[in-house]
C-alpha cells in the first residue's frame, strides 16, 4: 500500500527569521514529522513567506506585515529555510 497516496505534509513558514524565536520543541515536532513523511512515502511540500516589493497585494490594515515587509521581502536575509528542516532537491518549494 502506498501510505503517501492522495496525502501530504505541508511544511510551512519555517525560514531562519520566522523560526528564530521558536521553542527547540517546535523545531524537533517539525524534524519529526518530515522525517516521518519521509519514511512513510509521503510527500512534503514546503510553503514559504516571500512579499513582493511596493506592498503588492498586501492590505495596509494588516498592521503585522506591514511592520514585518521589508524583513519578509524577497531577498532578505533570514529567509532561507531553517537548516534542520530544509526541503531536499526533489521536494517541491
Amino acid at each position: 500500500m502506498n501510505a503517501g497516496l492522495g496525502s501530504a505534509l505541508l511544511v510551512m513558514d519555517v525560514q531562519s527569521m520566522i523560526v528564530a524565536s521558536a521553542p527547540p520543541e517546535m523545531l524537533e515536532a517539525v524534524v519529526r514529522a518530515v522525517a516521518g513523511a519521509r519514511t512513510a512515502g509521503v510527500p512534503v511540500m514546503y510553503v514559504r513567506v516571500a512579499l513582493r516589493p511596493g506592498r503588492a497585494g498586501m492590505s495596509p490594515r494588516n498592521k503585522r506585515l506591514t511592520r514585518l515587509h521589508a524583513d519578509l521581502s524577497a531577498g532578505a536575509p533570514g529567509l532561507g529555510f531553517h537548516p534542520a528542516i530544509a526541503p531536499e532537491p526533489d521536494e517541491i518549494v
